[in-house]
């Protein structure tokens, strides 16, 4: 009862209002990311956390690197949830631990020159929400969960399901044996100045996205082997100055994903070494939509495939002219797709656009871009398609290939052919208009 009593009594209550994670300014602190946005979106808060804090400390915990601080963090975040929330202090050291779970208003809060180190099964979660509103992981320090995805049952380093109001800011999230950062069905979420990354060769994915809403993903980096960006079912996303790096693909929908992709803005990012920028596959059967990829101010480079690849059909090497199936609920769609002052110095080819007879991908705007290539662009089955400013070095004679195609524009377009006019090799492609 003493211990409790004194646990209690040390729930420090601060009054700077810096101290809580809402901001005491009424301007709104995202402001900019909403200017120019061509899309409706509400405004995302960080979470409102109570000014109350602990420290794993007083509770028991010791940061020795030897010590299991499982119970330590339980009893802390417990007390804090009893008590309407507030902030769980880790400071300095290496806190081994097992599976935590977060309560609404609480947030964990991991000091910079903090550790906190997974040691349990890899077929658990190291951090997890569920059900959880206003939920926080913060403080600049690292959050390692010590698993490799050559791990047979592997689970997520941080977990998120049917949450609303979370922030994970200014920490590293290292080695997951699944996915580092899983989020589902949740919706106002901000990932601000992380750090997502593994250092083992068969390091897990980076983020995923499945039936969430309203997501802020800013000045952030990737560095994963796997997808950095899995995009499963989401509705307004706005990622702005990330770095993504040596990964198999940067912002990625799976072939198999059966929900939607609504309204996703991208801007001022970069993308070294990887296989695709951008591989968004949806095959039929699925009834998958992706309406709406805004992509602005992006730069990549070291890419060993596409740039920009997207595709209904899915099967390698397909034939110019695909078999035709009539369109049904299950027909995946894409559709307004906008892609401005985009560069990328080195790929094996500049595009690949390939829809399926039944259903073109519709709306396609490229404008203001640079590339540099081995092959030129190969857009299939698509309508609608402006090409604008696009400029392509390609080593391949052919700066673009249409097929199945109409209603195209290409307006001051150039290849390394350095004619007058771009070469364009055209097959079965009506109302195309080059000038």
């Amino acid at each position: 009862m003493k211990r409790l009593h004194t646990k209690l009594i040390r729930l420090a209550v601060v009054v700077s209002c810096g101290v809580s994670l809402l901001s005491c300014s009424s301007d709104y602190e995202y402001s900019y990311l909403y200017r120019e946005l061509p899309f409706e979106m509400e405004n995302i808060h960080k979470p409102h956390i109570q000014p109350r804090t602990v420290n794993v400390e007083d509770f028991g915990g010791v940061g020795d690197g030897v010590t299991m601080n499982t119970s330590y963090f339980a009893e802390a975040i417990d007390v804090l949830a009893q008590n309407g929330g507030g902030r769980l202090v880790v400071p300095k050291g290496i806190w081994r631990t097992g599976p935590l779970t977060l309560k609404d208003n609480i947030e964990l809060h991991v000091m910079n020159d903090a550790v906190l180190l997974f040691a349990a099964d890899s077929s658990q979660t190291m951090i997890s929400a569920s059900g959880a509103r206003n939920v926080a992981v913060t403080g600049g320090g690292i959050i390692d969960g010590n698993g490799d995805a050559s791990t047979l049952a592997g689970a997520s380093l941080v977990s998120v399901e049917d949450c609303e109001t979370v922030l994970l800011a200014d920490c590293i999230f290292r080695n997951s044996s699944r996915i580092i950062i899983d989020s589902k069905r949740s919706d106002k979420l901000i990932f601000s100045n992380i750090q997502v990354s593994s250092s083992y060769p068969k390091g897990g994915e980076g983020m995923s996205l499945d039936s969430c809403a309203n997501v802020l993903l800013i000045n952030s980096a990737f560095d994963v082997e796997s997808d950095a960006v899995r995009l499963k079912s989401v509705r307004n996303l706005v990622a702005d100055n990330c770095n993504i790096m040596n990964c198999n693909g940067a912002f990625v929908v799976d072939g198999a994903m059966a929900g939607t992709i609504q309204n996703v803005s991208i801007s001022d990012s970069r993308v070294l070494s990887a296989v695709h920028g951008f591989r968004f596959i949806c095959t039929r059967g699925t009834g998958a939509v992706v309406d709406g990829l805004y992509v602005n101010d992006m730069m990549m480079t070291d890419i060993s495939a596409d740039p920009l690849f997207f595709d209904l059909y899915n099967k390698p090497k397909a034939a110019v002219d695909i078999d035709y199936v009539p369109a049904d609920g299950t027909t995946p769609t894409f559709r307004n797709i906008h892609i401005t002052d985009m560069v990328c110095s080195d790929a094996a080819r500049a595009m690949y656009f390939g829809g399926v007879p039944e259903k073109t991908i519709e709306n396609i705007v490229i404008e203001d871009c640079s590339i540099v290539a081995g092959k030129g662009a190969d857009i299939r089955y698509s309508s609608g398609v402006t090409l604008k400013n696009l400029d392509l070095t390609q080593k391949d004679s052919l700066g673009f290939v249409l097929s199945n195609c109409r209603n195209v524009v290409m307006h001051g377009c150039t290849d390394s052919g350095r004619g007058v006019l771009p070469t364009v090799s055209q097959h079965n492609s009506e109302n195309v208009v080059i000038d």
